[in-house]
């Protein structure tokens, strides 16, 4: 294959790796972003259901006269047990309103399509790999090149048409995020004994 051709390809397939790994940097971003969201609300809604169970379970009564007779307290049975009763009715409707809250906001939804996204452009940035290997090693005929060339750009699209929308901010935000790792990369290339911290780093290039 002529070196004119030969380049010509490898820099489509930097282009296009270079957009899928900026696409999985952002969407790797959503998916930690919703799946925290997700999973507090799931850790409130068993923290909330454990409460009412134990105190559903409780004998109200004896709890109450223990307070009242080692404690010197004086509250009165019936009040302590309507007391009683309507916190279990309350943290009831929290667990009721956290449960909806997930499925109205869609987060579980949300992140489950981010993380399968991060899944397609990883496979997509490995079979980028193996083409651009293929090429360097004059391993493919230019026609061959041509068709795996016209293949990752149909792949492409059809992964872009599946992957959910970003907000503009957050694009920003995680674009800015790859293009430092990329410049710490690049550094630590340079010098292996670097001590990097990348959440540190990225405050420090963001107040540059």
């Amino acid at each position: 294959m002529p070196d004119k051709e030969m380049q010509a390809y490898r820099t489509i397939i930097k282009r296009y790796k270079h957009k899928a790994q900026l696409l999985r940097q952002i969407h790797s971003d959503q998916y930690s972003i919703y799946q925290s969201r997700s999973n507090l609300l799931n850790a409130g809604c068993i923290i909330l259901a454990t409460l009412i169970t134990v105190i559903s379970v409780a004998n109200i009564s004896d709890f109450l006269n223990f307070l009242n007779v080692y404690f010197e307290t004086n509250i009165d049975i019936n009040f302590g047990k309507n007391v009683f009763s309507g916190a279990i009715a309350l943290l009831s409707f929290m667990v009721l309103f956290m449960s909806l809250a997930d499925l109205i906001l869609g987060w579980r939804n949300k992140y489950m399509n981010h993380g399968s996204g991060v899944k397609l452009l990883t496979s997509f940035i490995t079979a980028t790999n193996e083409v651009e290997t293929l090429i360097e090693n004059d391993s493919l005929e230019d026609e061959q090149a041509k068709i795996k060339i016209e293949e990752m750009k149909k792949r492409y699209e059809l992964i872009g048409e599946f992957l959910p929308l970003t907000p503009d901010q957050e694009f920003l935000n995680s674009k800015q995020k790859y293009l430092i790792k990329r410049k710490l990369s690049e550094e630590l290339d340079e010098d292996p004994c670097l001590n990097i911290n990348l959440k540190n780093n990225i405050k420090r290039y963001r107040k540059k």
